[in-house]
C-alpha cells in the first residue's frame, strides 16, 4: 500500500527560478516528519522527497526565470533581479550562506566542491542584501517572516548589519552571469 504524498504547501510557489525553490526546499521542515531537508527532483511524479523520512512530497510551482538546461548545475542562479526573495526571508538566506561558507571550509573536499560551496555562500549573501534598502545599516521590518528568524533578528540585530554582511559577501568570489 503506497501513501498519499503530502502537500507541502498550500498555494503554488511563484518562484523566480528552480535554484530558490531548492533553496527554500532546504530551509523548509518537511510536513510529516517535521525534519529535512527536501529534495527537489523535477522529472520525478512526486517532485519533492523529504532526506530525513523519505516521504513524498507535492509542490506546485511556476519559476518566473527559467536557466537554459546545459547551465553548470555547480553555479547558483536564483535570481538575476534586484528585488528580495518572495520564498526565503533573510535569516534563512544567511543561514544558507553560513552552511556553504561551511562546508567550503572542509578540508574533505574536492577542489572543485569548495568552489562551488563558496558560489553558493556568495550567492546567498547577495539574495540576502537585497532586503536592505539603499544605504540601510539594517534591514526593514517584513525582511524576516519566518518565526524562528524573527525572533533572532530581535535577539541579535548586530549580526544582520549591512556592513558585516558586505564583509562576508567580499571575501567570497563574484557570481557568474546569469545565463542567456
Amino acid at each position: 500500500m503506497t501513501s498519499t504524498p503530502a502537500k507541502l504547501t498550500e498555494t503554488p510557489l511563484d518562484a523566480l527560478s528552480l535554484d530558490e525553490v531548492r533553496c527554500f526546499l532546504a530551509v523548509t521542515p518537511c510536513p510529516c516528519c517535521h525534519a529535512g531537508p527536501i529534495a527537489l527532483d523535477t522529472s520525478a511524479t512526486s517532485p519533492a522527497t523529504c532526506q530525513a523520512c523519505g516521504g513524498e512530497l507535492l509542490l506546485d510551482y511556476t519559476v518566473e526565470y527559467p536557466i537554459p538546461d546545459d547551465t553548470d548545475d555547480a553555479i547558483p542562479h536564483i535570481n538575476p533581479t534586484d528585488e528580495p526573495s518572495r520564498l526565503v526571508d533573510l535569516n534563512q538566506w544567511l543561514g544558507l550562506a553560513y552552511l556553504h561558507a561551511e562546508a567550503a571550509g572542509s578540508h574533505r573536499i574536492a577542489s572543485s566542491e569548495h568552489h562551488a560551496r563558496q558560489l553558493w555562500a556568495a550567492a546567498c549573501l547577495t539574495e540576502a542584501l537585497k532586503f536592505y534598502p539603499k544605504d540601510a545599516e539594517f534591514p526593514p521590518q517584513g525582511a524576516c517572516w519566518v518565526e524562528t528568524s524573527q525572533r533572532a533578528l530581535a535577539d541579535h540585530p548586530n549580526i544582520f548589519s549591512r556592513e558585516i554582511l558586505m564583509g562576508l559577501r567580499t571575501k567570497l568570489p563574484p557570481l557568474p552571469a546569469w545565463p542567456a
